[in-house]
C-alpha cells in the first residue's frame, strides 16, 4: 500500500483528508513543514500532500528543504491551498509541485491526481 504524507497546519483539513485516505492508503499527518522534514529524514513517503500557507515555514520552503533530503528528490508533491489565484498555482508548479489542488479539497480531483502521480512514480 502506498504511503502518503499529508502536511497542513489546519487540523480540520488533516481530519478531512485522513478520512478520504483511510482504507485506501497508509498515511501520516503532520501539522508543519518542520515536522514533515523530521519525518522524511527517517521515512520515505510515496507522495506528499502539502499545504501552501503554513506559519513559520510555508509549503514552498518546505518543498525546497525536502528536496535536499536523500531519497526525497523525486517524490511527487501535490500542493493544497485555499488560494485561487493563478500566480500561486504557477509558483507551485515552478517550485517543483506535481499538481495543485484547491481547498476545500474535492476527493475526485485529488484521487485522480494522486493515482496519476503514484503511477508515474512507480
Amino acid at each position: 500500500m502506498h504511503q502518503i504524507l499529508v502536511v497542513d497546519d489546519n487540523m480540520s483539513t488533516l481530519k478531512q483528508i485522513g478520512a478520504m485516505l483511510s482504507g485506501q492508503y497508509d498515511f501520516s499527518l503532520m501539522r508543519s513543514g518542520a515536522d514533515a522534514l523530521t519525518y522524511c529524514e527517517c521515512e520515505k513517503p510515496d507522495l506528499i500532500l502539502l499545504d501552501v500557507r503554513m506559519p513559520e515555514m510555508d509549503g514552498f520552503e518546505t518543498l525546497a528543504k525536502l528536496r535536499l533530503i536523500a531519497g526525497m528528490e523525486a517524490v511527487p508533491v501535490i500542493f493544497l491551498t485555499g488560494d485561487l489565484d493563478s500566480e500561486t498555482e504557477a509558483k507551485a508548479i515552478k517550485a517543483g509541485g506535481a499538481d495543485y489542488i484547491t481547498k476545500p479539497v474535492d476527493w475526485g480531483a485529488l484521487s485522480r491526481s494522486m493515482a496519476l502521480h503514484l503511477q508515474l512514480d512507480a
